[in-house]
């Protein structure tokens, strides 16, 4: 919650640390281990390596299907103007190595609220709508050469796949000897 040590939300994190507030503020990964003051204004992610997940879980899945992601490349990037999103984008968050199925255990709540999100009329219509739209621009994308070469490539693209333990260790080396200069 803010007790008004942001100014406002951000994609990742809170946004517009306020001085004389944010310094008060107190993290904690998804283990329950609080956070060093590094995490109030810059570092986003819990360290790798470590279990991060024993009181809480949550997925953010920067990709879907790969008409998703040629819509997403039309929009732009949410948070900020520059910086056009590619191939790039896609290869470093292409992760496909393993299927987390925990959720299941919620299948069926889920599903009772889709189905009331799906009787409420009004809702409904804006939902076809809206499907419409997307099936709509992403046929009018690909009548675009730069946009179909982009989705050609997107479908011959294998999944990423995580670093071997070896060659992790090896980056890390790194990270960790400039991470007091550059964090």
């Amino acid at each position: 919650r803010n007790d008004g040590a942001y100014a406002k939300p951000g994609v990742h994190r809170p946004r517009g640390p306020v001085d004389g507030k944010v310094d008060a503020a107190r993290w904690f990964d998804g283990s329950g281990r609080e956070l060093p003051p590094l995490y109030h204004r810059q570092r986003l992610f819990s360290l790798l390596g470590q279990n991060n997940y024993q009181l809480a879980q949550l997925n953010h899945y920067p990709l879907g299907a790969m008409e998703s992601y040629v819509l997403k490349c039309d929009r732009g990037r949410a948070n900020r103007e520059d910086g056009a999103m590619g191939m790039d984008y896609w290869v470093e968050r292409n992760f496909a190595a393993e299927e987390d199925r925990s959720i299941a255990a919620l299948a069926d709540a889920r599903d009772a609220e889709w189905q009331a999100l799906r009787n409420d009329g009004p809702l409904a219509e804006l939902h076809a709508r809206s499907v419409a739209w997307r099936q709509d621009r992403f046929d009018t994308l690909m009548q675009d050469e730069a946009q179909r070469a982009l989705f050609g490539r997107l479908m011959i693209t294998p999944p990423s796949r995580p670093l071997p333990p070896a060659a992790l260790s090896h980056l890390m080396r790194y990270a960790k000897s400039t991470g007091r200069k550059n964090s």
